[in-house]
């Protein structure tokens, strides 16, 4: 049983209100009535001081937050680890694709004209298949990863991770653009 259906049910076995709980309590009876609503718990500065004024056991309290915790979805290290390792090979396939792109543009411009007009469409295709693939993979890694967290708090837990390789990934696409224009 939660923290507020306990609380409710024995102020209902005491006959008081939430005003008069509140009273007894020195808070307000907007306070004891998020309490029963589940929106907020009360410290445990206050569960001590409800256990006394309406009998609420703590054991019972503390025993039931212990099990919640522990049924609590645990974290897949080896998942986060099969993200990164995607992440990292869509990286350094872009860092590839952005030399291949660097070399296509230094050719383009020397006065090598037959090596140029051979290596341009290789290098060309290669720099386009990796970062196809880049993509592909980092897409792939980022639903399989997103999509192991049920929870919300999970979610926005890892957030930062893959907020912050999106960032990368960026620079990465910036690089190439830059090589293509140099």
């Amino acid at each position: 049983m939660k923290i507020a259906d306990q609380i409710i049910l024995k102020r209902k076995e005491l006959n008081l209100t939430q005003k008069d709980l509140a009273k007894k309590l020195d808070v307000t009876d907007k306070t004891v009535s998020r309490w029963e609503r589940g929106t907020t718990i009360p410290d445990v500065h206050m569960l001590k001081k409800i256990s006394l004024v309406i009998g609420l056991d703590l054991n019972v309290i503390f025993n039931e937050m212990e099990v919640k915790i522990n049924e609590d979805e645990p974290i897949d290290l080896e998942s986060i680890k099969r993200y990164r390792i995607g992440f990292i090979s869509t990286a350094l396939l872009f860092i590839f694709a952005a030399t291949f792109f660097f070399i296509i543009n230094l050719t383009s411009h020397s006065n090598f004209d037959t090596t140029s007009k051979v290596l341009f469409p290789v290098f060309f295709t290669l720099a386009i298949l990796m970062i196809m693939g880049g993509l592909v993979i980092y897409v792939v890694s980022f639903i399989k990863f997103h999509s192991s967290f049920s929870s919300k708090e999970y979610k926005r837990r890892y957030t930062r991770e893959i907020n912050m390789s999106i960032i990368i990934l960026l620079v990465a696409i910036i690089v190439i653009i830059i090589s293509l224009s140099i």
